[in-house]
């Protein structure tokens, strides 16, 4: 959880509640957030369907990072190393993670005010959907750029060559580069007592 006061403390009893019910992700779900400047509710809005299409996963119930997870949940998202750049989390259906969404109104920070604006916002976009793009989605949409080439090549279409090897290095240098980098090695996670 954050600690400006976005994340209610009052939802944490029924987190609580919900992880001894046996689920093994408890996912604070932000619904009003009222200091959002308007810009950035278009931008969100935008950025779920980008995100839903080109990753293939609906983030919009996890556009908070307050959650409660078990052990088991925490050793997936410790393994996967390129979560740490979001805090989100794609749980495969083999992983048998038990997820349950908590809503939550957030009127106004408590504390501070937010220090992303729109350039630093793009930024973390980014980089939360590269932390996201599976293997198997990177070596699809390179060889749909590839063929572009292959196919441009062929027609000495040169602005599609251009633009289609351009999108080939855009994707693969920072999807590397984050693959090297551990920032989960970086997060606090609190952790109860096994007894």
């Amino acid at each position: 959880m954050d600690v400006d006061g976005g994340h209610p403390l009052y939802i944490v009893e029924e987190m609580i509640k919900e992880y001894l019910l046996g689920y093994n992700v408890v996912q604070g779900h932000r619904v009003i957030y009222k200091q959002k400047e308007k810009y950035r509710s278009i931008a969100s809005y935008l950025y779920n369907l980008f995100f839903l299409i080109f990753i293939g996963l609906n983030i919009v119930k996890q556009n908070s990072i307050f959650r409660l997870m078990d052990r088991k949940a925490c050793e997936i998202f410790r393994s996967n190393s390129p979560w740490g750049y979001s805090l989100k989390s794609n749980f495969k259906k083999s992983d048998k993670v038990k997820v349950k969404n908590v809503s939550y109104d957030t009127l106004e920070r408590e504390f501070g005010v937010s220090k992303y604006n729109f350039f630093r916002l793009l930024v973390l976009s980014l980089r939360v959907a590269y932390s996201q793009l599976s293997i198997q989605r990177f070596f699809f949409f390179n060889f749909i750029f590839l063929v572009l080439v292959v196919i441009s090549l062929i027609n000495n279409n040169y602005l599609v060559l251009i633009l289609a090897v351009l999108s080939i290095v855009l994707l693969t240098v920072p999807y590397f580069s984050l693959i090297k980098i551990n920032p989960v090695s970086r997060i606090k996670i609190l952790e109860t007592d096994e007894n």
